[in-house]
């Protein structure tokens, strides 16, 4: 298809790496392959997917494989930042490990400096050609790696398990309490207390971008204060007031004790009424994770200490790990039925990579994803963004949680 270059687009757990390992075996002329992707960890990744689908290793030195009909096969691996060491080298195929990463300068560079290969096949579960960036994406996989093949229907057509929603509804209330820190010194406001008044400056910046004439206010924001570009004092001020609401409003959802608590609560008990359930818990933020779990994968911690901690669950001697981002791309592990979203935001593909971790099941288990969505707020419209309203099975109120 396409003379063997393009990207695939499938759905995590379908076996993206068995299907680039299928085209090494079933086409003689490919002996000399780079592999790259965006995380160091996939290598180790791709190495036992290789023996697994049929290669045979003969050293880790040489990095040198033994194919069907005892063809030998040269793998490189380079993760994105370190492929520039190999662009004057000739590849019979280059594979493209989550290449939804092609609009950064790294993938792209990489593609458009090196013409040296016969094949080139691109991975990944979350395209991601939406957003500011849409057109930008679209051009650099149109011009570096087309997509070629789309199937993200794994879960209703039975190849991969399903997986079950439940809502947790949350109201802000003064009974959690945050700290606010000042030239004047440090003070106490409820949870609720403290968003109503982020949203009232909120309301306030945008008055002042109205009467400055601006018409997209996030855009012209940007422009005229992260950017230096206003025409005035009056537009600097004015986008300063309202971009400085804006990432008050942000970390104020992000940082929240209330939803900390609730996780925290939530994930003893499933572990209570299940001791042999797996749970990722998944926070934007390292500190509210490291609240929420004694095990925490992220990158904060140190190397070895994900390792052990990753290593730890699959074999069923932790049952909770908390994480942010780190364990959304690559990572293969064991049985894991939960998942617990302590905070998100406006990401779908951020989703779909952590709803990926749980397509490791047999196809006729269910794994369960609990997603807390703070009500009357922005947390609520990113909710809408990330969670399709008729994928959810049950609703359940916080309170059960903040006794």
């Amino acid at each position: 298809m396409n003379n063997g270059i393009g990207t695939l687009v499938v759905s995590t757990g379908i076996g993206k790496c068995k299907i680039a390992i299928d085209f090494i075996l079933e086409n003689d002329d490919v002996s000399n392959i780079l592999i790259t992707s965006p995380r160091e960890n996939l290598k180790v990744n791709w190495q036992n997917e290789l023996i697994k689908w049929g290669l045979i290793e003969l050293s880790k030195e040489s990095n040198v494989y033994i194919a069907n009909n005892g063809r030998l096969v040269t793998i490189h691996f380079e993760n994105i930042q370190t492929c520039y060491k190999w662009t004057n080298v000739i590849y019979d195929l280059i594979i493209a490990d989550e290449i939804h990463l092609i609009a950064t300068p790294e993938y792209s560079s990489i593609f458009r400096n090196n013409n040296n290969f016969k094949y080139k096949i691109g991975l990944t579960a979350t395209p991601d050609i939406k957003g500011r960036q849409k057109e930008e994406k679209r051009t650099a996989y149109e011009e570096l790696c087309p997509i070629i093949y789309t199937f993200l229907e794994g879960e209703a057509h039975g190849i991969i398990n399903q997986t079950k929603i439940i809502v947790i509804d949350h109201f802000l209330t003064n009974n959690e309490k945050v700290e606010v820190k000042t030239k004047k010194g440090s003070f106490l406001f409820g949870e609720l207390e403290r968003y109503s008044y982020i949203c009232t400056q909120y309301d306030r910046g945008i008055q002042l971008m109205a009467q400055t004439g601006s018409q997209s206010f996030f855009e012209d924001g940007a422009n005229w204060f992260w950017n230096g570009n206003s025409r005035n004092p009056q537009q600097f001020l004015a986008a300063r007031s309202f971009m400085t609401a804006i990432s008050s409003r942000r970390n104020f959802l992000l940082n929240l004790n209330s939803t900390s608590a609730i996780a925290k609560s939530l994930a003893r008990q499933l572990l209570s009424e299940q001791p042999d359930r797996k749970i990722l818990v998944f926070s934007e933020l390292t500190a509210q994770a490291n609240k929420i779990c004694k095990f925490t994968y992220h990158s904060k911690n140190k190397a070895d200490v994900n390792k052990a901690n990753l290593e730890a669950l699959n074999k069923g001697e932790i049952h909770a790990l908390g994480s942010c981002y780190s364990l959304t791309l690559g990572l293969n592990m064991t049985s894991v039925n939960t998942a617990i979203y302590e905070s998100y935001q406006s990401s779908e593909t951020a989703s779909k990579q952590r709803t990926g971790r749980l397509h490791r099941l047999p196809v006729d288990e269910v794994a369960t994803i609990y997603v807390i969505r703070v009500k009357n707020t922005q947390s609520e419209k990113w909710f809408d963004k990330i969670v399709n309203k008729s994928s959810i099975s049950e609703v359940i109120d916080s309170k059960i949680y903040l006794k």
